[in-house]
């Protein structure tokens, strides 16, 4: 998890741990507080979310998660690694030459795999077998990590695809017509929700007191108390029992 919040005269980043983050954190006066914690001074909070965004991909706002497959053996190439650190996260460690390769959260094995042992008792190896592809879950969209050649974003939860709560749909939408009448977004006023009758130039709203009010603003959050999607929302109008006969009104 990664938070930053200002208490007081300080600014407090809360930050799983990654071997490249606190000797950056220092460069721009981060003190460890033990655990997961860091003060700096707020007059650097720019920075300090700058550095959270290149490390973890995010400074702690609510952003789009994807998941990937990793390949491991193109990533490594020749080279010897006993641990992999992508994505603000540990991916694959080798604790030692005889121990078997341990994963990170959020990551499960595809592809190929490792031997039990690999490398010295010095400088333990992973040595991936060829082929070796991990998935990687959960991974903030904006993260630099996801642009390297061995990194695929495969389909995720958050995709165009998937379901759609309606809440979503509520927040998406741009009309509801009901009983010939229209909750209208395309006539906001500073994010209102406004009920026009339709075919009119001229307008009235319906308020949720069951009677017509000049140029009445209806909000996001009564419109969602109490009118729900497509039919219910003809439900709740027929519910009213009787709809007040339309009156001309100009602004």
């Amino acid at each position: 998890m990664v938070s930053v919040k200002t208490v007081g005269k300080t600014l407090v980043v809360e930050v799983p741990y990654h071997p490249d983050f606190a000797p950056k954190a220092k460069d721009i006066g981060g003190k460890w507080q033990g655990g997961d914690i860091y003060h700096f001074d707020p007059r650097d909070e720019e920075r300090v979310r700058a550095l959270l965004q290149e490390t973890f991909g995010t400074d702690g706002a609510a952003t789009e998660l994807v998941d990937v497959r990793f390949n491991i053996s193109k990533y490594v190439g020749f080279r010897r690694f006993d641990a992999i650190w992508l994505f603000g996260r540990q991916i694959v460690r080798r604790p030692g030459r005889d121990m078997r390769v341990q994963y990170g959260p959020g990551v499960v094995l595809v592809e190929g795999g490792f031997p039990g042992s690999g490398g010295s008792r010095a400088n333990p190896d992973l040595d991936p077998k060829e082929g070796t592809v991990v998935e990687v879950r959960d991974i903030p969209a904006g993260h630099t990590d996801l642009g390297l050649a061995c990194v695929e974003v495969i389909a995720t939860a958050t995709d165009d695809d998937a379901p759609v709560s309606d809440a979503e749909k509520l927040a998406a939408a741009t009309e509801f017509v009901v009983n010939g009448y229209t909750i209208d977004r395309s006539a906001q006023v500073e994010g209102k929700w406004l009920l026009r009758k339709r075919d009119k130039d001229e307008v009235m709203f319906w308020g949720l007191d069951g009677a017509w009010i000049n140029w009445r603003e209806l909000s996001f959050e009564d419109v969602a108390d109490h009118l729900r999607i497509a039919h219910e929302l003809d439900d709740a109008f027929k519910a009213a029992k009787k709809l007040p006969e339309w009156k001309e009104s100009r602004p």
